[in-house]
């Protein structure tokens, strides 16, 4: 005869007077309504796949946790060790007629680990600065920049549900996400700092210190007058001495709304300075960019009405 895979209850020995049985299984699935383990209390895992087969349960657990009770049971509870890092809760199940599944689920226990992250910063439209990552990140005045926090992938195991950025200098927010910032710095000096805070299960922390230093910043885009409520003239200027400004270049200008969407372009522009008239413009702050040679310089201009 074939064989036939079927479910405990569907068994066709009793009819014979037989009390032979066996028990195909799937791998078992453990559950628990957290993602970290923070303080002392106590946490119950459980298994409830197979709710009518009388199963064997083993279980066991490793790293900063430490066994409560329910082994042999369907529910296992553990606590924590008041050390930080992955805890392992693993569960073999066996059947009456000796079939076994095993599974495991890790699980983190305590604060965030800062050593498993590092900083990405780098040039909005350009390279990473050098520093990054890691720091201290050689920045400039009126300069635009991605700063992200990696890896994402580690949020979830370390129980991180939502990550924050604040800088000591002064700067405005262009774009941010789950796991980065886009900032435009509009001034740094010779050192500075920033934080990058996180609401994880286990509260709310510093997660990273950062140190900006003032790095060779070139070329960067000059307003006058900032704010403007008609004309204004963008001039190119450069902080190093060591960089001149070529007055037989041609380079060209694009102005963007608060939307976002392009305003203004120029092209062919030679010289250091180019007028921008901005009558009739909402009210808002437009970003201007600018492509000089091999670089691309951004810089903000309010219009005021």
């Amino acid at each position: 005869m074939p064989r036939y895979r079927h479910k405990p209850a569907d068994c066709p020995y009793a009819e014979y007077g037989l009390t032979l049985s066996y028990y195909y299984i799937d791998k078992p699935v453990i559950s628990g309504n957290f993602s970290a383990i923070c303080d002392a209390s106590h946490r119950t895992f459980s298994e409830s796949t197979f709710t009518d087969i009388d199963l064997n349960y083993d279980w066991n657990c490793t790293g900063p946790l430490s066994e409560v009770d329910g082994d042999g049971t369907p529910k296992y509870t553990v606590e924590r060790t008041f050390l930080d890092g992955t805890g392992t809760v693993s569960l073999t199940v066996t059947t009456p007629s000796g079939t076994t599944a095993a599974t495991s689920k890790n699980i983190w226990v305590g604060q965030p680990d800062a050593s498993d992250f590092t900083v990405y910063v780098e040039e909005r439209y350009g390279d990473p600065v050098s520093g990054s990552p890691g720091g201290p990140f050689e920045v400039c005045d009126n300069s635009s920049y991605w700063i992200c926090l990696y890896p994402f992938f580690l949020f979830d195991d370390q129980g991180i549900n939502d990550v924050e950025f604040d800088f000591n200098f002064d700067y405005d927010v262009l774009d941010e996400g789950d796991d980065y910032i886009v900032i435009h710095i509009d001034k740094i000096y010779e050192e500075d700092t920033g934080e990058i805070y996180v609401n994880s299960e286990c509260g709310y922390i510093t997660l990273k210190f950062l140190d900006f230093v003032e790095g060779n910043c070139g070329y960067y885009l000059m307003f006058t007058p900032n704010p403007t409520t008609g004309e204004t003239t963008l001039s190119i200027e450069t902080t190093s001495e060591d960089t001149e400004f070529d007055e037989n270049a041609e380079w060209e200008l694009e102005v963007y709304s608060p939307a976002q969407l392009l305003k203004e372009k120029k092209t062919n522009l030679r010289g250091k300075n180019a007028k921008i008239q901005t009558s009739g413009w909402t009210e808002g702050i437009y970003m201007v960019r600018v492509k000089y040679k091999d670089e691309v310089l951004q810089g903000k201009l309010v219009v005021k009405r």
